[in-house]
């Protein structure tokens, strides 16, 4: 994760860079979003309170999903 923010309506940000494509963009992505928005929950804590949470992913590829080449 390159970068966390929290907005002034208490979303969460995670906006990654990525120069190379290493193939896992996907997983590195909802891994990432994953833990933040898993790392809100406290005991007797209801799913309604956990804040937005957005993944924001910058690359330096062409990206499809798929490998290229």
């Amino acid at each position: 994760m390159d970068l966390r923010a929290v907005t002034a309506e208490q979303t969460q940000v995670n906006i990654e860079i990525q120069l190379s494509n290493k193939y896992d963009m996907e997983k590195r992505s909802l891994y990432y979003w994953a833990e933040m928005y898993k790392s809100q929950m406290r005991e007797s804590m209801t799913y309604r309170e956990l804040a937005k949470t957005v993944a924001i992913n910058i690359v330096d590829f062409h990206y499809g999903g798929k490998s290229v080449g």
